[in-house]
């Protein structure tokens, strides 16, 4: 992909990283990056071309799992070929090759760029990463990345990595990792203490304090929450799904106009039903209720089935005295299973 240095030419970046064993004997199979400006493989995406090799000529199959922010997203069973991959930006990727009987290599990609260039065409990258055998008897190495690529700020494009930034990164998204599986089983006080030694390990890991918030939330720890989002924004301002967070916090806090301010920043960066719909609620509390009903109906348009915005949008026209506006939306939150809309449909809708 191109970059603003309009990189025009095939080179090639190596990285002699090696895994040295206990009694000091070194493997030497390098992680290569090429970095190729030519060909796209798809727009506003971080392009990765990734090819695993053995020793030996080794043509049996490897593992290459790609996890995204602390989740596995993908896992390609490689035979030896090149295989293309899409990132997302303002992402941390982690891709972990393995086969058994050989050392495990992973590397990182993350594709965090300034707010605004992410229509830019950036130049993408092709990896080649050899897989040595193990030697019987010798300790490997292999809980860190041997390198990877990052945005550098003085050239305005992708560029390769050390590892030295990272030396505690993997071990920290793994705890990250087993907090998210926790938090999905919604086990959340176990999640909340991964997540915490995640952050003991990476106290930048703006990822770790807001899913760390979301556990609190769910806990009813709601003033720990709100700083650990607020700690998770100071980190990373881009992410609308913290935004939205943190202003469901506010709105327990019956911090309306706070929450109002959220809402409206989560749907500048990435606008949805969920944001528009709470926003509406922050500006029904505010007495708004022109805008809230503004808010109900650009939910709607995301979401047409949602039977909770056809309600609360009920609400606010009522207090406009549209009745018979009110009536119609409650008509159709009926419709779509809302069965205490009923209720209210008998009581005003005679």
């Amino acid at each position: 992909m191109k970059s603003n240095t309009n990189v025009a030419v095939l080179f090639l970046i190596f990285l002699s990283f090696n895994f040295w064993s206990r009694i000091g004997v070194s493997q030497t199979l390098a992680v290569v990056f090429s970095k190729d400006s030519i060909s796209i493989i798809e727009k506003n995406k971080f392009n990765v071309r990734i090819q695993v090799t053995l020793s030996e000529l080794d043509s049996a199959i490897s593992i290459i799992e790609i996890s995204k922010n602390g989740t596995i997203c993908q896992t390609i069973y490689s035979e030896g070929k090149t295989y293309s991959i899409a990132l997302d930006f303002n992402t941390k990727y982690f891709i972990k090759c393995s086969k058994k009987g050989y050392t495990t290599k992973i590397i990182f990609f993350d594709t965090a760029i300034p707010i605004g260039r992410e229509k830019n065409e950036f130049a993408d990258f092709k990896v080649n990463v050899g897989l040595e055998n193990e030697v019987i008897g010798n300790f490997v190495d292999s809980d860190n990345p041997v390198g990877g690529v990052e945005y550098d700020s003085k050239i305005h494009d992708f560029e390769k990595a050390g590892n030295v930034k990272y030396s505690g990164g993997y071990i920290a998204w793994r705890y990250f990792e087993e907090g998210m599986a926790k938090s999905k089983r919604k086990k959340y006080k176990e999640a909340m203490k991964c997540f915490t030694k995640a952050i003991e390990l990476d106290s930048n890991y703006a990822d770790a304090y807001l899913e760390r918030g979301d556990c609190e939330y769910q806990l009813f720890y709601n003033v720990n929450s709100l700083q650990d989002y607020n700690k998770g924004i100071e980190l990373d301002s881009s992410s609308p799904v913290a935004y939205s967070g943190r202003g469901i916090i506010k709105l327990s806090f019956n911090d309306y106009s706070g929450a109002l301010q959220d809402f409206s920043k989560a749907i500048e960066l990435s606008p949805s039903c969920g944001d528009y719909y709470n926003r509406g609620i922050a500006k029904d509390e505010l007495k708004d209720y022109y805008g809230a009903i503004h808010d109900y109906s650009k939910a709607i348009e995301f979401d047409s089935n949602d039977k909770d915005v056809y309600h609360q949008r009920g609400f606010s026209k009522l207090k406009l005295g549209d009745k018979k506006g009110a009536c119609a939306d409650w008509t159709k939150a009926v419709e779509l299973g809302d069965t205490t809309a009923r209720k209210l449909l008998i009581e005003y809708c005679k």
